[in-house]
């Protein structure tokens, strides 16, 4: 069997392939192009049908040969495959090939072509007449090595000839082989692999940088592209053709935003490119967009394009960073993705089937959550009950709530969760609308002073709360916060002093003293009179004695003075029983109850007695000399008041 490939053309002799530059005007098959013969009759001829050209019918002809197609059944072992293999691939039918047949298979662009077939081939005793118009050509010799025609180049001129390639496996008339022919038509170059071993090794082939002892072989026809197939053998048979380009396949064409939705893109499965019929260049790890052998453009601000090769057919695309914008209409369709020719081995990115891709980059709206406010605060009836005027309004942003108006979320834990709120309260969570949610904290804490001050009240969102689509639960935003409650220390009504004495004067007139009002503020203006506009009131005062409470220059002290003057203060007419009440309307807020001391019954005014001095005797008697009789001296008795000094000090008298 002889194989061609010619200008434009692959030839294929069961016991040689030939490529040579001619066609002869059937209609074209462009490559990448396959025929597996399974579609033909049992008989058929397939010259006059896809392409296939013959001087007569009888030079091609498929047949469903029961016992050569079962030879194929014994290749696909250790990692081998059928060129065209598949869930469905059959190989019920064969060609079986007679004479000449030619197949217009032909590749206009060049670049890099790949033809694959499967061969139950006969050996040839002798080498085939080697035409100057084929580009490469091969046939088996009777000692089952693979013989290829190429063009010798280890001297000048260069020659043309068959060489026996000593490396070749033995390739035996009864068994089914696969050939693979790499056909480089901008170096005019190809190689050869059987049963997808690797490509053959001559002393006369070359590395692809031009060093002898490789696996490229120049072609001999050196001015065309792939134009047409011919195999000739009498007879030998042929399974699976196919002619392919290099192609570079992409996984998807889209980069999504993470569940996360914060900008960052979803790389738990990268965008994969795989490369078949030749391999990246480079060392695994190595990013192909750093050193300039993957372009891209179009990229969201702040996204970083990164291409990792992985192996020598696997690069990996991933986005990285966070994009600033991110909000569905910030999704792009212009992400443009170029690998260049220094990707690949064999170069020529431009004739790489699908080696740039435009991509798309979308974004999803965030489903959010905001706070009007994060604090609560007690009421000013300082009571443990908060102040509900403003209630916290929760809005939904890019999702909507579930459920019904006015249902109350903090009674359903699969919507909702509340924790560390003080005992004595309840939440109230009502549903406004299908966006917004009401906050209020009923009841009166059990505990309400600052040392009691919440800063954990935590409100948790559950899945059951939201409607969202396929947007995962856990990429809603500001699920849970932390909010905090204020309490007021209690109020306190302070006395500077709750025994009133009487002044020195000892004429009914009594002093007064200082309010203080803590954590809260008397509702009245600088000066005002409290006590004489009712908004504290007075009991049991006594008769004569008039009392005026006026708020300070601080609206948390105020003065207390007596007017007047008691019509009886003598001490027997001191009391204990002065009440000052604040009304509702003293203080600031209202609600006087709430002041520890708001109402004192206990007071007390304090007369003195008039103060008197009485003498034992108002004689100093003499005795012989002119000395006195101290022997009973005079005493002197002071009533209503006390001596001020010591006991044993000595007061001096006048007018002695």
């Amino acid at each position: 069997m002889k194989i061609n490939l010619k200008q434009g053309l692959i030839g294929m002799m069961l016991a040689a392939l030939c490529l040579s530059g001619s066609s002869d005007g059937a209609v074209t098959n462009l490559v990448p192009w396959s025929d597996s013969f399974e579609p033909y009759t049992n008989g058929m001829s397939v010259v006059g049908t896809n392409g296939w050209t013959a001087q007569s019918s009888e030079a091609g002809v498929v047949t469903n040969d029961a016992v050569r197609a079962n030879l194929l059944t014994n290749y696909p072992v250790a990692g081998r495959s059928y060129p065209l293999s598949g869930p469905t691939q059959t190989h019920t039918n064969i060609l079986q090939v007679n004479a000449q047949v030619a197949n217009a298979a032909q590749s206009a662009t060049g670049g890099v072509v790949y033809v694959d077939f499967m061969v139950l081939p006969t050996w040839s005793d002798g080498a085939p007449v080697g035409q100057t118009n084929d580009q490469c050509a091969f046939y088996i010799a009777t000692n089952g090595l693979l013989t290829i025609w190429h063009q010798d180049r280890t001297q000048a001129p260069a020659t043309n000839e068959w060489l026996t390639l000593t490396n070749s496996p033995v390739i035996g008339t009864n068994e089914w082989t696969r050939f693979t022919v790499l056909h480089d038509y901008s170096n005019q170059m190809f190689q050869i692999r059987v049963n997808e071993a690797t490509p053959l090794v001559d002393g006369r082939g070359w590395t692809y940088a031009g060093v002898q002892g490789g696996s490229w072989f120049h072609m001999v026809q050196t001015n065309g592209t792939l134009g047409s197939l011919v195999a000739e053998a009498a007879p030998a048979y042929l399974e699976d053709l196919m002619t392919a380009k290099r192609t570079l396949s992409w996984s998807r064409s889209n980069f999504t935003e993470s569940v996360t939705n914060n900008g960052a893109i979803d790389n738990s499965q990268p965008l994969t490119n795989s490369l078949t019929l030749d391999t990246f260049t480079g060392t695994p790890g190595e990013n192909f967009v750093g050193n300039g052998k993957v372009v891209v453009t179009g990229l969201p601000s702040n996204l970083t394009a990164v291409a990792t090769l992985v192996n020598s057919t696997t690069v990996a695309l991933t986005l990285t960073n966070r994009a600033l914008v991110h909000e569905s209409g910030n999704s792009l369709s212009n992400l443009v993705v170029q690998y260049t020719d220094n990707a690949f081995t064999l170069g020529r990115g431009w004739d790489v089937t699908g080696y740039q891709q435009t991509n798309r980059v979308s974004f999803t709206n965030t489903p959010s959550l905001g706070y009007s406010l994060l604090s609560f605060s007690e009421s000013n009836a300082n009571n443990g009950a908060i102040d509900n005027s403003n209630p916290l309004v929760i809005t939904l942003a890019n999702a909507t709530f579930t459920g019904n108006i006015g249902e109350n979320f903090a009674t359903n834990s699969q919507k909702l969760t509340i924790t560390n709120l003080p005992a004595g309260l309840t939440g109230q969570v009502l549903m406004a609308s299908a966006t917004e949610l009401q906050v209020r904290l009923l009841g009166n804490a059990t505990a309400h002073a600052v040392a009691q001050n919440v800063t954990t009240l935590q409100l948790q969102f559950q899945a059951g709360a939201f409607s969202l689509g396929s947007t995962p639960f856990s990429s809603v935003l500001n699920l849970s916060t932390n909010l905090s409650i204020a309490f007021i220390d209690p109020s306190t009504l302070t006395y500077g002093a709750t025994t009133f004495t009487e002044k020195v004067a000892n004429d009914g007139s009594v002093n007064g003293t200082t309010l203080t009002l803590a954590n809260k503020a008397f509702n009245a203006i600088e000066n005002e009179d409290m006590v004489g506009n009712g908004k504290i009131t007075v009991a049991n005062k006594p008769a004569g004695l008039g009392l005026e409470i006026r708020r300070g220059a601080s609206a948390s002290t105020a003065t207390l003075t007596f007017t007047g003057n008691a019509d009886a203060h003598a001490l027997i007419n001191s009391i204990s029983n002065l009440v000052i009440t604040l009304t509702d309307n003293a203080v600031a807020g209202g609600n006087a109850a709430a002041v520890a001391n708001y109402t004192r019954s206990n007071l007390i005014i304090q007369y003195t007695d008039p103060r008197t001095l009485s003498y034992s005797s108002a004689t100093f008697s003499e005795l012989s000399g002119g000395m006195i009789d101290n022997r009973n001296p005079i005493t002197i008795t002071l009533s209503g008041d006390t001596f001020s000094g010591a006991t044993g000090n000595d007061f001096v008298a006048g007018n002695k």
